[in-house]
């Protein structure tokens, strides 16, 4: 019942027998659903990879829906796997943009040893705000951290923090904005996925919900459904079998 290829033999389809066994690739079986036309609901055929990607249709930079990017584009944390594999087992940083396109840079506030850091002057005082509040010291966020900033749009008069006249910069020599957003759509999203465990795995309550912006509710099939969760309960392999791994 499957449009995409079928994770076993295909004489085991016909008739079984002893040396049959499931076998499910991640590019193969996996990634190829994420890319199967299916019906949008809005007179015409639509691929997952059309709104959850990263670049639209013509190149351009986009928000992934649902900040989850299934395209088949090296990733960048592991590149012999592909970036949608990452995105369903780990919880990344968002990708915003600006009215005008651009992608904005996003901050985590700075810990050390568990304890918050501020900025300091060159005699180790508290560099204050007007209203005399200690500045968080921010730096540029990786994977996987939380209590994201988003640098300010707005362009509003004293945006950027200053003391004698100087712009305060980041270790990467970007101004510190005094205006932030932070809305939960900024957040780094958790795991939509659980190696090993279907059962205990967003996704299928996700796609299963007709209250989200875009109801994705009969979107994929029962046997679709099916491979994923005995994927996911197998333990959710790159390559099931070891021999189909590049060398």
């Amino acid at each position: 019942g499957l449009t995409t290829p079928p994770p076993v033999d295909s004489s085991c389809q016909n008739e079984w027998h002893v040396v049959c066994r499931t076998i499910i690739n991640y590019e193969d079986h996996i990634q190829t659903l994420w890319e199967v036309n299916r019906p949008s609901g809005l007179g015409g055929d639509s691929q997952c990879i059309a709104c959850h990607s990263s670049t639209d249709a013509l190149g351009n930079l986009q928000e992934p829906a649902g900040q989850l990017d299934l395209s088949s584009q090296a990733s960048t944390t592991e590149p012999a796997h592909y970036h949608s594999y990452r995105e369903l087992f780990e919880a990344d940083l968002p990708i915003l943009l600006d009215p005008n396109g651009n992608q904005l840079p996003i901050y985590t506030y700075t810990f050390i040893d568990g304890e918050q850091q501020f900025y300091r002057d060159a005699d180790g005082n508290l560099i204050t705000d007007a209203s005399l509040q200690a500045i968080p010291e921010i730096r540029l966020a990786v994977t996987g951290d939380t209590d994201l900033r988003v640098q300010s749009f707005t362009g509003t008069t004293g945006d950027v923090y200053q003391i004698g006249g100087m712009d305060i910069v980041d270790a990467n020599n970007n101004p510190i904005i005094v205006t932030t957003a932070v809305a939960e759509s900024d957040q780094p999203r958790s795991a939509l996925m659980r190696i090993s465990n279907a059962a205990g795995s967003r996704f299928f309550n996700a796609i299963n919900d007709g209250d989200k912006a875009v109801d994705h509710t009969g979107f994929m099939s029962p046997n679709e459904l099916r491979l994923l969760r005995e994927w996911l309960d197998i333990g959710g392999q790159y390559y099931n079998n070891p021999f189909d791994a590049p060398n």
